[in-house]
């Protein structure tokens, strides 16, 4: 067998010496590695349900009721490999402003904290904000 180290995660695969690595190609390269034609997918260090982070999501959004317009977010590897939960917040262009930002910021990721549990589930957590006429005006689809 032949050992590769993902040089981003720091996992290894096993891979059958007869095979090559194939590229991956997706937006899911740093997540997966490929040989004998069979995607492998990086698994971290702990399960994650789905159900109860979206749950969590779902039950923050609603609390921030009219400051939020959206809130997206990705499960990965920060750049130190350990699990995490990556937030995207679209808030709304009144509660971007910069004398209520700070304040506004700190109570959202408070409140998601809470919602979202994601210490719970072995996750760091981060925060992105973004005003929806930033939004609008950059158009980037993982925002949307």
């Amino acid at each position: 067998m032949i050992h590769r180290a993902n040089a981003d995660f720091g996992a290894t695969t096993s891979c059958p010496p007869t095979s090559a690595p194939a590229p991956v190609t997706s937006k899911y390269r740093a997540l997966a590695v490929t040989c004998d034609n069979s995607l492998v997918p990086f698994v971290p260090n702990v399960f994650v349900n789905q159900q109860e982070i979206a749950a969590g999501v779902q039950r923050a959004a609603n609390a921030l009721g009219s400051t939020v317009v959206r809130i997206r977010y990705d499960i990965g590897s920060d750049w130190t490999g350990d699990p995490s939960i990556f937030f995207r917040i679209i808030l709304t262009d009144e509660a971007a402003k910069k004398p209520k930002l700070n304040e506004i910021a700190n109570a959202i990721a408070l409140i998601l904290t809470r919602e979202v549990k994601a210490d719970e589930h072995g996750l760091h957590s981060y925060f992105n904000f973004r005003s929806a006429s930033e939004q609008a005006a950059l158009n980037e689809p993982a925002w949307a």
